[in-house]
């Protein structure tokens, strides 16, 4: 009786060891399976005049795959995949995109390329990628051409804050700000990014029944600003509108603004941070600035974004923190998704589900939608207020779902 007992408990015991085995063992094969390498290309500028977008850049997007890759890697149709990145200085040249795009695809055998920033070598980039059905993610640069239907169709722009977006969502903001402005006068640069944004611009700033009272339009070698304020500020506007006008400009032109009395907001779309102006202009004369750049790590800034800014400045200081860092750690995040929804590492199919309306995509600012090959996420403004950015709430672009507001 006593060995038929512990016959059965052997079989017993045998039995829950084979259960077990046919569990662990595919767990335990996939756990010691190397991944494979998957190889993405990055386009920026590391020398030449967009070289400090580049490098940010750069480190939003290393800090993104470095954590993916701890994380476990990409995995798409059960195969691990560990990203490796390849990086190609554009030197803010067409032509200098074009031979990287070239060494990229035919000398690596790249598939997915991120970039590239400034619009004249996104859009050669695109063309590139367009004839050799290479997937496009990125596209830091303004130009409307780029999304045009039928044009660059392997390029998804994920920006995020384009002129149409952008001004869509400051101008509803700056209505809520500041209820009682009435008359605005503009300033930007006399070529044709001045003229495209400004013409972007102002179905918005009519709808919201705004006025525009002066546009001042000025060479953009232009050194000298004092006759180019005085011209936006003759009328009186209630408000000053800057243009997309470099940064050593907007500085030149706030500070000559505040010289000759104008006590009004000033509202820029130019690439400038709150903590430039300050210590351009210094804190009286940037007092009621608002820009396109917010403080990341202030005030309604949302919570991934604050914790993921937060350490990086403490890694690479205050002064490198850029919107651009932001803009590229999410690319990577959207790449893997767009991967693992695709079930596969072809180019064309992983395309496709950035085409799909409706799927939310990572963005430290909240939840994003790819509309037109668009990026629509929240954004948001700061202003200069007791000589610190200070962030207004988020505001939304047109088009972003209604109900995720």
């Amino acid at each position: 009786m006593l060995k038929q007992e512990k016959g059965r408990l052997l079989t017993w015991l045998a039995g829950i060891y084979l259960v077990l085995m046919l569990v662990m063992v595919p767990i335990l094969a996939e756990a010691q399976t190397p991944a494979k390498e998957l190889k993405v290309g990055l386009i920026t500028s590391l020398t030449g005049p967009g070289s400090f977008w580049g490098i940010t850049l750069v480190r939003g997007i290393e800090s993104g795959f470095q954590e993916i890759n701890n994380a476990g890697a990409v995995v798409v149709a059960g195969t691990k995949y560990n990203i490796k990145l390849i990086v190609e200085d554009d030197k803010y040249s067409p032509e200098e995109t074009v031979k990287a795009a070239n060494r990229l695809i035919f000398t690596e055998k790249v598939q997915f390329i991120l970039g590239s920033t400034g619009s004249p070598p996104i859009l050669a980039l695109g063309a590139v990628c367009e004839q050799n059905k290479v997937f496009n993610l990125g596209a830091a640069g303004y130009t409307p051409e780029l999304t045009k239907p039928g044009k660059n169709l392997y390029t998804v722009r994920a920006q995020g804050f384009i002129p149409k977006l952008l001004f869509g969502a400051m101008v509803n903001k700056f209505k809520e700000i500041y209820p009682n402005v009435k008359t605005l006068a503009s300033i930007g640069p006399d070529d044709a990014t001045g003229h495209s944004i400004y013409d972007t611009a102002m179905p918005y700033f009519k709808s919201a029944q705004f006025q525009m009272i002066e546009e001042v339009f000025y060479p953009r070698e232009t050194k000298e600003q004092r006759a180019v304020v005085m011209r936006a500020l003759a009328k009186k506007p209630d408000s000053l509108w800057q243009f997309s006008p470099p940064p050593e400009h907007i500085i030149l032109q706030v500070r000559e603004a505040r010289f000759q009395g104008f006590k009004g907001p000033i509202w820029c779309t130019g690439t400038i941070s709150p903590g430039y102006l300050i210590e351009g202009v210094g804190a009286e004369s940037a007092e009621g600035f608002v820009s396109a750049w917010d403080d990341p790590v202030g005030d309604n800034s949302p919570p991934k974004l604050k914790t993921f800014a937060s350490q990086f400045i403490a890694k690479y200081g205050e002064k490198a923190w850029d919107p651009t860092v932001e803009m590229g750690y999410s690319w990577t995040y959207m790449l893997k998704k767009g991967l693992e929804l695709a079930g596969s590492i072809d180019p064309t199919a992983v395309r496709d589900q950035f085409l799909k309306e409706g799927i939310e995509w990572p963005s430290l600012y909240g939840p994003a939608f790819i509309k037109d090959r668009e990026l629509l996420r929240p954004i948001i403004f700061a202003t200069i207020k007791n000589g610190k950015p200070t962030n207004f709430s988020p505001a939304y672009p047109p088009g972003y779902p209604s109900v995720r507001k």
